[in-house]
């Protein structure tokens, strides 16, 4: 999640480093300020299961679920429009409330072919469901 917003940090500097126009090289260092800003926004999403609740930071907005508002957790396939989401398939975290709605977190994704860590924590937050 975070390699590319890293990568492209990186091409910034580097193309800024290389270059002698004052005005191309300040371009190149704000592209950089730019993908630095969403790498740290890359950097802080993640799942946490606390005592009271689901804690799932995307890369816009922290949400917090209590246990007791939860049905099930479930992989999805993401909501996309992207022209290639049958080619490289993607599944997203969902949650099914007790209110008869579903969330998914598109910022908790991983391809289906490397999606095993996202299964495991469905089954983590699953077990702690069915504990509460």
């Amino acid at each position: 999640m975070v390699g590319g917003p890293a990568v492209f940090c990186v091409l910034m500097v580097l193309l800024a480093s290389g270059e002698s126009v004052l005005g191309a090289r300040l371009m190149w260092l704000a592209l950089g300020l730019v993908s630095v800003y969403f790498l740290v926004r890359a950097w802080r999403v993640g799942v946490e299961l606390r005592d009271s609740e689901l804690v799932v930071r995307d890369q816009f907005r922290t949400h917090r679920i209590q246990w007791s508002e939860m049905n099930q957790a479930r992989l999805e396939p993401m909501r996309t429009a992207s022209p290639l989401k049958n080619q490289f398939p993607y599944v997203a975290l969902a949650v099914d409330l007790t209110a008869g709605r579903s969330r998914q977190f598109e910022g908790v994704s991983a391809s289906e072919g490397q999606a095993a860590v996202l299964g495991e924590m469905v089954e983590q937050i699953n077990r702690r469901i069915h504990a509460a």
